[in-house]
This record gives structure tokens, C-alpha cells and sequence, in this order.
């Protein structure tokens, strides 16, 4: 097995661990279809802060965030979109996704924000 398989292999075993171990249940709306697909882990953080640093100064951005490994889901995540995240024994709460990051080895962050009732 070449290098780069093994690390493909052991990146994808972490990245499946943490979404078991961390993971939240969650509720994916397609809202270009209106088609709800349920998933069993999504590790979430609510509060994750991302530094940008804009012509040499520094900004933070704090937003949710939610880590998915693409195969999990049945359609590509787009602007929009609808995740609704739950904890075990929690009450459920509404995120919009406002931005997608590709990451690799077949990974994508979406920033999201509070679903806000219309």
C-alpha cells in the first residue's frame, strides 16, 4: 500500500471516529428539494472561532460550525441549506448554512447561522 493510501486510510478511520465519539444527531434539509435526510453523527461546534486577517490586521469570526464527511450526506451541501442538530436527550436546534469549506480527504466545514423564524 503506498503512502498516500495509508494516510487516506487512517485520516478517513480519525475522521469517523470523532464524528462517532463527538457526533450529534442531526436533520439535513435540501431546501432546493425540501428532502430532509436524517444522520446518526455530526460532530458540531457551536461556538468555533475562525481568525481572518484582513490587509495585516487580524479579525476573529465566531460561528457554528458543523464538520461532515461528504459521503455521509446524499446531496453536495449548498448556501441555504437547512441543518438541524440535536443532542442526545436535548432539545433540537435550527442552523442555516451561510458558507462551505471544502477540507480534505472528502471533508467540508459549513458555517452556519441561527435559523431566524420568517
Amino acid at each position: 500500500m503506498a503512502v498516500s493510501d495509508r494516510w487516506r486510510t487512517y485520516a478517513g478511520l480519525c475522521s469517523t471516529r470523532v464524528r462517532d465519539a463527538l457526533g450529534l444527531t442531526a436533520a439535513y434539509t435540501d431546501t432546493s428539494t425540501g428532502t430532509t435526510y436524517p444522520l446518526e453523527k455530526a460532530p458540531f461546534d457551536e461556538a468555533h472561532e475562525e481568525i481572518i486577517i484582513t490587509d495585516g490586521v487580524p479579525d476573529s469570526v465566531r460561528q457554528p460550525v458543523w464538520d461532515v464527511i461528504l459521503s455521509d450526506l446524499p446531496v453536495y451541501p449548498a448556501l441555504g441549506d437547512v441543518v438541524e442538530l440535536t443532542p442526545v436527550g436535548g432539545v433540537s436546534t435550527r442552523y442555516v448554512v451561510q458558507d462551505i469549506q471544502p477540507g480534505g480527504q472528502g471533508t467540508a466545514k459549513l458555517f452556519m447561522t441561527l435559523e431566524t423564524a420568517p
